[in-house]
């Protein structure tokens, strides 16, 4: 069992996938957002907060009308890093940690689910999966700058655990860089974060393509 806020981030613009919202788009008669709550809906969640947009407001509702569990819908902001932290800042629940999930991972098992509550590191647990390919940083004239050793590469995914006080408290700084997952707050704020093992079949769906 967790002490903890559930929140799935769904307020994304779609922008890749040809500006159409992907969590409404339909994997064996499920919306994509459907089939992720799904996945999650079973555990004893203090409380489950999902990101959403205006444009997509009554869909979410119309959805989350068919569960027991309570469902609370947030407006979300530009980036995910606004959407996210509106809804952190507006739980009610006293959980101990926040699980944040990317509704656009209708796949991730149960398995990882439970490995991700039941890791015990004091801050931050991450999933992630070892990276196959010869990874390059290239330059913004498109010239290759080095090759990161791959051997310490991890792709990393959702759902993440995060010590709710460390996550507010890391909300009171200003930053001047893109934050994509909230892991990066923990990382340019030195607390640690554990990375353990993701699953292959747990991928994001961004292109039209990923739904096939």
């Amino acid at each position: 069992m967790i002490n903890g806020t559930l929140i799935i981030t769904a307020a994304g613009k779609g922008t890749r996938f040809g500006s159409i919202n992907k969590c409404l788009q339909l994997i064996d008669d499920k919306t994509v957002l459907e089939k992720t709550i799904d996945q999650f809906i079973g555990f004893n969640w203090n409380e489950i907060i999902i990101t959403c947009n205006n444009e997509s407001r009554l869909s979410y509702e119309q959805i989350i009308e068919a569960y027991e569990k309570k469902i609370t819908l947030i407006i979300g902001g530009e980036t995910r890093f606004e959407s996210v932290k509106n809804a952190v800042l507006t739980s009610k629940s006293t959980s101990d940690y926040v699980v944040i999930h990317d509704a656009a991972r209708p796949f991730c098992s149960k398995d990882l689910i439970q490995s991700i509550i039941n890791n015990c590191h004091e801050y931050a647990v991450i999933p992630g999966v070892s990276v196959v390919d010869t990874i390059k940083e290239v330059s913004a004239n498109g010239l290759v700058k080095n090759t990161p050793e791959r051997s310490t590469l991890k792709a990393i995914q959702t759902p993440q655990k995060f010590k709710k006080e460390c996550l507010i408290n890391c909300y009171n700084h200003d930053y001047t860089i893109e934050i994509t997952d909230e892991a990066m707050l923990f990382e340019l704020n030195n607390l640690e974060i554990k990375v353990v093992d993701g699953e292959k079949t747990n991928k994001k769906i961004t292109y039209k393509s990923d739904l096939n």
